[in-house]
C-alpha cells in the first residue's frame, strides 16, 4: 500500500503501541499536576495534546482503555469502525461509530453512530 507508506515516510509516523502508526504534532507546556486529577491518573497530564494518527487498511488498533476524552479528524481513507464496551456491560458492545467519505450514503462509508 503506497499511498500509506508514503504518508508514513512524509510526515514522520512511529508504529504505535496499540497499532497504527503516529507522530505527536502537539502537546500544551502546562500540565495538571497528578494530585488534582482523578484516581485513573498515575502521573500528571498536559492540558492538551495532539497527534497524527494512521491505520493501514487490513491493520487493527487493539482493544484499550482510553481515559481522556479525544478529538478525532478523518482525513482520508476508508470506512473506520470504532467499537465501545462499556464498563458497566460484560463482553458486550453496546454502541459504535463509523467515518468514512460518504456521509449520505448509509450502506457505504458513513458517518453515523447508532
Amino acid at each position: 500500500m503506497q499511498k500509506a507508506k508514503d504518508l508514513i515516510d512524509h510526515y514522520k509516523l512511529e508504529a504505535h503501541p496499540e497499532g497504527g502508526y503516529y507522530r505527536e504534532t502537539y502537546r500544551s507546556t502546562e500540565a495538571i499536576v497528578h494530585t488534582a486529577l482523578p484516581g485513573r491518573f498515575i502521573g500528571e497530564r498536559s492540558f492538551s495534546t495532539a497527534i497524527y494518527f494512521l491505520l493501514e487498511k487490513g491493520s487493527f488498533s487493539a482493544f484499550h482503555r482510553i481515559k481522556s476524552d479525544e478529538c478525532w479528524h478523518f482525513y482520508s481513507g476508508g470506512c473506520l469502525l470504532v467499537h465501545i464496551i462499556y464498563k458497566n456491560v460484560v463482553l458486550r458492545i453496546s454502541d459504535w461509530f463509523m467515518w468514512g467519505w460518504n456521509i449520505y450514503d448509509k450502506a457505504s462509508s458513513s458517518s453515523r453512530t447508532r
